[in-house]
């Protein structure tokens, strides 16, 4: 499930949680990527906003967290959540066509980081780029698979994140933050914001 800046949400009519596109769309990835250097190593980040702070629950009533990533390369930060385009995504319509959205400035709860090769963040960068027009499913491939997937591309290990949610079940940041929780290591676990994405360069 995810939520992020785009918000989440939950619908009394069918008692059960929504999620929302992005704030802020990342229309070409390629070109929001373009600083990043494929031949040099890089400093992969998988963030967790838990719907309820240091608990594996799926969603609170009201919210559903998020999971995204970062790709930090010297001065040059890029920060990534997989989204839907259409707004109220929820166990009754979960499915739709996804987008990228730019999750600079996200707070989250827990995350872990790793650093990885030249190698590992060329494979990333062409995950990136093949999913940008990936469908999204709450149920199947929402954005904690998404994390989950660049984060083991970059040798996390993550596992699956499980939970489940009125209607359905699938990853969700609540159980993937409480495993990063159980690690030891480059580990945040403590509440904080993000750095922004850079914007040039230089």
């Amino acid at each position: 499930a995810c939520g992020g800046g785009g918000g989440s949400g939950y619908n009394p009519e069918f008692d059960m949680p929504y999620v929302l596109g992005p704030e802020v769309k990342i229309t070409d990835i390629k070109s929001f990527l373009k600083c990043i250097n494929a031949s040099l190593g890089a400093k992969l980040t998988v963030y967790c906003k838990q719907p309820i702070a240091n608990s594996s629950a799926s969603h609170d009533g009201t919210y559903v967290g998020h999971s995204f990533i970062s790709i930090q390369q010297g001065n040059q930060v890029k920060v990534i959540g997989f989204y839907p385009v259409s707004d109220y995504i929820n166990p009754l319509n979960p499915s739709g066509n996804g987008v990228y959205g730019n999750d600079s400035n996200e707070e989250f709860n827990t995350s872990i980081s790793i650093n990885i090769s030249p190698s590992k963040l060329y494979q990333i960068l062409q995950y990136i780029y093949n999913t940008q027009n990936a469908n999204y499913n709450l149920n199947t491939f929402n954005c904690t698979d998404f994390a989950i997937n660049v984060g083991n591309l970059g040798g996390l290990n993550l596992p699956d994140g499980y939970g489940t949610w009125p209607g359905g079940g699938g990853s969700n940041p609540g159980a993937l933050g409480q495993y990063i929780r159980s690690l030891s290591g480059s580990i945040n676990s403590n509440s904080g914001i993000n750095a922004p994405s850079s914007t040039n360069c230089n």
